[in-house]
């Protein structure tokens, strides 16, 4: 064998990193909860108890989805990746993985961006690329395009690893 060939079947090593959910769309929900507050404060009596119930309702949904969003992450290290929700864990290695790509599925009236990892064993992960930021993508690309050979791994994800990012991802 020539030495190109060796440097070329050497995998880079990938740093472990974690990544945790971003809550920031639960900004939104805070916000109407605390409007429901003032307006309970503000409000002559009369019809306190509708507000006062509205809002514990939204508070309590509130906490219950930060604390379901407290709970995903994805870890990302040398032999695989690690998605974990509150209710599963999922694993992969690198070497099991036939291919990795973004997926638009529908879920009810509206849809959302998956990526995709078909794994050789017939089972597949799958995580919402929306729970992280650009930045987060990015990283997880660099490692997926590290780890994985060129032919398994998306075009769209080569380019996340450079920084071009598709326009409809936010």
């Amino acid at each position: 064998m020539f030495p190109w060939e060796l440097t070329s079947k050497i995998m880079v090593p990938v740093a472990t990193q974690i990544f945790y959910a971003r809550k920031s769309p639960l900004a939104v929900l805070i916000v109407i909860a605390s409007a429901m507050l003032l307006l309970l404060i503000l409000h002559p009596a009369g019809k306190k108890s509708a507000l006062l119930f509205l809002a514990l309702f939204i508070g309590l949904v509130v906490v219950f989805l930060y604390f379901l969003l407290n709970k995903i992450s994805l870890t990302i290290n040398n032999d695989g990746l690690e998605y974990k929700t509150a209710f599963r864990t999922k694993n992969l290695l690198w070497r099991e993985v036939t291919a990795s790509r973004l997926n638009f599925e529908f879920h009810g009236h509206s849809g959302d961006i998956f990526w995709l990892f078909n794994l050789n064993n017939s089972r597949d992960l799958k995580f919402s690329i929306s729970f992280f930021s650009r930045k987060e993508l990015r990283a997880i690309a660099e490692a997926v395009v590290a780890k994985c050979c060129n032919t398994c791994v998306s075009k769209k994800i080569q380019q996340m690893s450079q920084g071009k990012f598709p326009w409809y991802i936010f």
